[in-house]
């Protein structure tokens, strides 16, 4: 899980960079500039859907809420579905 962090971070990193360059750049000509900006726009949203659909791993749990029973709350905690 670690690994996909870092992964996104890396991208975010890279994609903020590539922005900046291209809003700051003035010898690039506006039609390079709007091609620019729809590529890295299907990329982020390709890599975003891509994320989703891999992260929901940890989907045969259930949560169950804190009780309270009179005297103390019994902290809620995750189990597995039977």
């Amino acid at each position: 899980m670690l690994y996909y962090m870092v992964l996104k971070f890396f991208f975010l990193i890279v994609f903020l960079l590539l922005i900046i360059l291209v809003f700051f750049s003035s010898r690039i000509k506006k039609k390079k500039i709007f091609v620019f900006n729809f590529v890295l726009l299907f990329i982020a949203l390709t890599s975003i859907v891509i994320f989703l659909n891999f992260s929901n791993r940890n989907t045969d749990t259930v949560y169950n809420p804190p009780v309270f029973d009179g005297e103390k709350i019994k902290p809620g905690f995750f189990s597995e579905k039977n």
